[in-house]
């Protein structure tokens, strides 16, 4: 979690440091470009004006990831998924304690704009979800578990 954490709000530091608001910079013509947004909402720029919404939102999955892992000592598949998911979550809770707005970076031109904090979100999601909702043997029990 704290390397999500420090990662995310590092580049993030960087982007606004380097660039206007808005602005964009090519990493990969007509591909992959860098470009510093604030979203006031949540994915997809949704639910403006709902920041209460989303701290405690973030809060629950901190805690719920955290007390988890406590509680069960889960392999350590589950345990990265939850730190994915709780530190992708932490990073834009503190934009949104900070900034008042999530920092977003990432832009491939045909998405909306994002950040490592939400990659981490849904990575960690998803791979939660193939832990505990996927094949029968990929839910047997190993370390990945």
């Amino acid at each position: 979690m704290p390397v999500v954490i420090g990662l995310d709000q590092a580049v993030k530091v960087l982007v606004q440091s380097h660039l206007e608001l808005n602005q964009s910079i090519p990493l990969i013509e007509h591909f992959l470009h860098i470009t510093y947004v604030r979203n006031p909402g949540g994915a997809f720029g949704l639910l403006v004006g709902q920041d209460l919404l989303f701290l405690i939102a973030a809060l629950v999955v901190i805690m719920i990831s955290a007390g988890y892992v406590h509680k069960y000592r889960p392999g350590v598949g589950t345990q990265t998924a939850l730190a994915l998911l709780a530190g992708g979550a932490a990073g834009n809770f503190i934009d949104r304690i900070w900034h008042g707005q999530v920092i977003d970076f990432i832009d491939f031109g045909f998405w909306p704009v994002f950040n490592l904090a939400d990659c981490a979100i849904v990575v960690g999601a998803v791979w939660l979800c193939w832990i505990f909702a996927g094949p029968e043997q990929t839910r047997g029990v190993n370390s990945w578990k």
